[in-house]
């Protein structure tokens, strides 16, 4: 099995399209910290502002580059991955190795969870050294909801936690792409049904499947204990049924016609 990851990495990685969507994060994520910079404050909703320091500022500017991730660079990634060597036919070569199809999937979306985490660590890193070289430096901070005030180490850590949430739900995000792309074979038809799924449980329920669209003020209500067990039920449900969608289509699909 690490060896099918170790080489859905590489597959992954030696793509032009994931090199340029890299970068293309990165470079948003500098201007729009150089935005934020000029504003001088941060958004927990649309009401709720607060000042921005050098503490608080990677987990306001996620916030800004949420909607970039989750409608643009993820679905195109999940699909490029998912479907466009089914497209061309180039993953018959891969499936001619003594692995079950279930393992091939497995090796697909642990790479792709792992891309992920390389994606969201990249924007950690650049926003949390962005902060401390582009806003005041304090010596504590707050957060929404949460009457105490943060050390820098304890600011850190809500950080690293902050960007854990966000890693979940680019993962239930994963697994309605990957669902959708066992069941579409054509990638620009994938991106669309990504989208639709996403804005479509908008429409459905707005409070129940709002994390999708406003990720970060979800995540600022799950660290202030602010959010109902059955939004985490919600969410794990998501992600559960469209992984195990997605492998029981993954199983019944012939790659070889």
């Amino acid at each position: 099995m690490m060896a099918l990851v170790v080489s859905e990495l590489e597959r992954i990685w030696s793509r032009s399209k994931t090199k340029f969507l890299f970068v293309l994060v990165v470079l948003s994520t500098l201007c729009i910290s150089l935005f934020l910079k000029t504003m001088g404050i941060g958004f927990y909703t649309q009401e709720a502002t607060a000042t921005l320091n050098s503490l608080n500022f990677s987990v306001f500017a996620l916030r800004e580059i949420h909607l970039l991730l989750s409608l643009v660079v993820l679905p195109i990634l999940f699909v490029d991955c998912l479907n466009a060597e089914y497209a061309t036919g180039s993953l018959r070569l891969v499936m001619l190795r003594p692995y079950h199809k279930f393992e091939f999937f497995l090796g697909k979306w642990i790479a792709l969870a792992l891309t992920v985490s390389i994606f969201l660590l990249a924007i950690f890193v650049s926003n949390t050294l962005l902060g401390y070289l582009l806003l005041p430096s304090v010596s504590g901070t707050v957060f929404y909801h949460i009457d105490k005030i943060y050390t820098p180490f304890a600011a850190f850590l809500y950080s690293i936690r902050f960007y854990f949430w966000e890693w979940i739900l680019c993962i239930s995000l994963l697994s309605i792409g990957s669902a959708v792309c066992s069941l579409i074979p054509n990638a620009v038809v994938s991106i669309a049904a990504i989208l639709g799924v996403v804005i479509g449980a908008l429409y459905l329920s707005k409070d129940t499947f709002y994390f999708f669209i406003k990720s970060t003020e979800y995540i600022f209500y799950v660290l202030s204990g602010r959010v109902s067990p059955t939004s985490f039920i919600i969410l794990f449900a998501v992600m559960i049924s469209g992984f195990i969608l997605s492998l029981i289509l993954w199983q019944k699909r012939d790659f070889f016609y």
